[in-house]
């Protein structure tokens, strides 16, 4: 099967939603771990305390919540660092490569932005391999 061109986003060809079986299969057969009951429960309670805590700082602020900033973008990545082991000091920096990931995927991107997008996409596979390289590294100790 051909793959699609996916431009500067070709690096989603070697993520799961990017593949179609068999390698796709393999890939979710290795991440279904994560995704149990027990495991979603466990994010659900990470979550339900995260949404709190954002809703605590809106009632104290001025009473309005933005959608792609702010206040909820602090929920969805108090949400998230945790699930994935990133610390929350980091949210600025992936908040800003995520945006540049998305520059030139919509219709219109300019080859300025492709570029700041595949810049982007670059930064997350070294931050992903430091990241994997951490926890196979021996434990920090207290």
């Amino acid at each position: 099967m051909q793959q699609l061109d996916f431009g500067p986003a070709a690096p989603i060809h070697h993520t799961m939603p990017g593949n179609d079986a068999p390698d796709h299969t393999r890939l979710r057969r290795i991440t279904n771990r994560w995704f149990t009951p027990k495991a979603v429960e466990e994010w659900s309670k990470v979550m339900r305390a995260a949404v709190e805590a954002v809703l605590d700082e809106v009632e104290k602020g001025d009473g309005t919540l933005g959608a792609a900033d702010g206040p909820s973008l602090k929920c969805a990545f108090d949400t998230t660092c945790p699930i994935f082991g990133i610390e929350p000091t980091e949210m600025d920096a992936i908040q800003r490569k995520t945006y540049e990931i998305g520059l030139s995927l919509g219709p219109g991107g300019n080859d300025e932005e492709a570029r700041a997008t595949t810049e982007a996409f670059a930064w997350f596979a070294e931050h992903i391999r430091r990241l994997v390289a951490d926890r196979r590294g021996p434990p920090a100790r207290a």
